[in-house]
């Protein structure tokens, strides 16, 4: 994208986001119902406002830009804040960027931008910009999401030619899908080449947050922290940074840590509207990461209870804020996620000896973490399997726990009743590691990974901020512990492992020319249907996200829960037929016609060229090896009863 892309879509956060999330604070704070606001907290509005708000209008059907205009009301108070009259346009930039802002906001801001240069920012510029077609195909497939919730919500199925909905997670695409429809720009690469950097940005804002409410004086062990937080991703190979790479998974650790600091203010103010955008924001990330609202089951009952109990929150109250998190969690599972046919139900079963489990047994140890390795060897002819699950999450975050050790002398932090908070944070995401040291899921197995990237993202988040808390009365010799194991990590494993911030290799990437062609499948109508023959190639994807244009079939993946096997075997029959000529002219012309075909896609090396111009279509693109072909009459009437 070009500087001007990336301007405009600053604004549209400012107009979508920001503004709105600032409003609401204000009408809050009047109301004594939050204190004073900050960027955490408006924020968390915004999101919230941004994401509920889209899907009520989405579902309404009427035309997005109305939307977008409905938004303009909420910048009015924001420019009262910033005009003054009788200044010229010098001063009134000089008092907002500097008059303005006492010593030691300055100083913060200085800080939180300094550390956000040098990780998100430069990670994301380093790491994370690549050709569309060369990402994992797996956040290919997210991607491909955007343009088809643009064109319709709730998102129908776009890989197969099918009426039903798209039964996944899906709300982060929203939100780039809000974004890209405002600007006008194509939301797959607002997707790879923006989002990343926001939901980056947005962790370490409630990092800082987290780290400045239990540390208010510990600008530089704030920043230290988040790099051992950023960098150091434990013993257990590639995945963990890969996956800290995926933009869904960052945007709902984002949340997830606004809604965490949310529950701070809670315990601090005992005001019952922070509690309720916390399980509002949290409560959302079901529709973004399932796996990351896990930690929440536990914590928010025990939160609502301990609030009761102590008097910060009134009975009805509470039973009124657990109905809604009933709503919440229920309404944004069932409406997007749950998928009414019986083989896509997923349980756990107890198998403490499943394959992941090995898996990471075994890259801990190769890592290598020597501690780790001696307790297995002491250990041997035990129920090792078993007790493993105790020791994973220690040998996995060896460093972190050292640190939280260290820290154990130095005193209680200035927030005493945040320990016990991040002590029961941490002791749900220590057991997270428990779920997937005894347990396989039952369908979509690889997907109990999970289970330890977001329980070390959590426990890793609970530790740092504990530690500068403990060690903010001496913060030379915090930094200096930090440093030390950040240097020794990055010395024995963590400075190969930054590679895998690129994320894994696509089984298949698309040529250049592939890609032209992709793209002007575009020209077709909205609601034509695209057919290639890539719906054999393993991990291919992108031509739904480069085209966005629905297909006949596509790549199936094994064991997926969105995606139905039958339906799958019987598109692709009738695909295989065509492109290997077994169907008769009349045949494919009804084919061509019933099933709305505006555009097909053919690479010589899969099957062999046949000509399409007798049934209404025109070779749009003809290079060594690959046809595209544009219908060159209007779409035909679809029949009156698809199945």
């Amino acid at each position: 994208m070009n500087p001007l892309a990336h301007l405009s879509l600053l604004v549209a956060l400012a107009g979508m986001v920001w503004a709105p999330g600032a409003y609401f604070s204000r009408v809050l704070t009047l109301k004594k119902w939050v204190e004073s606001p900050g960027p955490a907290l408006i924020m968390g509005l915004g999101i919230a406002f941004d994401l509920l708000a889209s899907i009520l209008y989405r579902w309404s059907g009427l035309p997005y830009w109305i939307f977008v205009v409905l938004h303009l009301p909420f910048l009015l108070p924001a420019a009262q804040d910033f005009r003054i009259r009788h200044l010229s346009p010098k001063a009134w930039l000089r008092h907002h960027l500097w008059e303005r802002w006492s010593s030691e906001n300055r100083r913060d801001f200085g800080a939180f931008v300094l550390t956000w240069c040098l990780l998100p920012v430069a990670a994301f510029f380093y790491y994370g910009l690549q050709p569309i077609e060369a990402y994992y195909h797996d956040e290919i497939l997210r991607g491909a999401m955007t343009p088809f919730i643009t064109q319709g919500f709730p998102l129908t199925d776009f890989l197969v030619y099918s009426p039903e909905r798209f039964y996944y997670y899906y709300l982060a695409e929203l939100f780039v899908a809000n974004l890209a429809q405002a600007t006008g720009i194509w939301p797959v690469e607002v997707y790879f080449w923006w989002f990343l950097l926001f939901c980056w940005s947005l962790i370490w804002l409630g990092f800082w947050s987290l780290v400045r409410l239990q540390a208010p004086g510990s600008k530089l062990l704030a920043g230290i922290t988040f790099l051992l937080f950023f960098t150091l991703h434990g013993y257990g190979g590639p995945q963990s940074i890969s996956h800290f790479g995926f933009r869904q998974n960052s945007f709902a650790i984002a949340l997830n840590f606004l809604a965490l600091f949310l529950f701070c203010r809670f315990c601090l103010s005992g005001r019952w509207f922070y509690f309720f955008l916390g399980i509002l924001l949290s409560g959302l990330t079901i529709g973004i990461k399932t796996f990351s609202f896990l930690p929440f089951i536990p914590l928010i009952p025990l939160l609502g209870i301990w609030g009761w109990r102590t008097g910060r929150i009134k009975f009805l109250t509470l039973g009124a804020l657990g109905a809604w998190t009933l709503l919440v969690v229920g309404v944004t599972y069932f409406g997007m996620i749950y998928h009414p046919g019986e083989e896509s139900a997923v349980n756990f079963i107890w198998e403490p000896t499943h394959y992941w489990a090995e898996a990471y047994d075994q890259r801990i140890i190769e890592a290598p973490n020597y501690l780790y390795q001696e307790v297995k060897t002491q250990m041997e002819g035990t129920d090792w399997p078993f007790w493993r699950a105790f020791l994973m999450p220690v040998g996995f975050l060896t460093g972190f726990f050292l640190l939280g050790i260290a820290a154990l002398p130095a005193g209680r932090g200035q927030a005493r009743l945040l320990d016990f908070f991040w002590g029961l944070v941490g002791l749900i995401s220590y057991g997270m590691f428990l779920v997937f040291g005894w347990f396989r899921l039952s369908h979509s197995m690889a997907s109990v990974i999970y289970l330890v990237f977001f329980g070390a993202i959590y426990l890793k988040l609970a530790i740092m901020v504990w530690f500068a808390g403990r060690m903010q009365q001496r913060r030379g010799l915090g930094v200096l512990l930090l440093l030390i194991v950040w240097g020794f990590a990055m010395y024995s494993h963590a400075k190969v492992d930054l590679q895998h911030f690129y994320g894994p290799k696509t089984p298949y990437q698309a040529s250049p020319d592939e890609v032209s062609a992709l793209t002007l499948v575009r020209k077709t109508p909205e609601n034509s249907y695209f057919l290639h023959n890539y719906y054999r190639q393993s991990g291919m994807l992108a031509q739904a996200a480069i085209a966005g244009r629905r297909s006949i079939v596509s790549y199936r993946y094994w064991d997926s829960i969105f995606q139905e096997e039958a339906l799958y075997d019987q598109m692709m029959g009738l695909a295989d037929r065509f492109y290997r000529g077994e169907m008769s002219r009349v045949e494919m012309q009804q084919f061509l016609d019933q099933y709305q075909i505006g555009s097909v896609f053919w690479l010589y090396r899969i099957n062999p060229p046949l000509d399409l111009t007798d049934l209404g279509f025109r070779r749009e693109t003809h290079t060594d090896g690959l046809d595209l072909w544009l219908r060159e009459q209007p779409l035909p009437a679809p029949p009156a009863n698809q199945d």
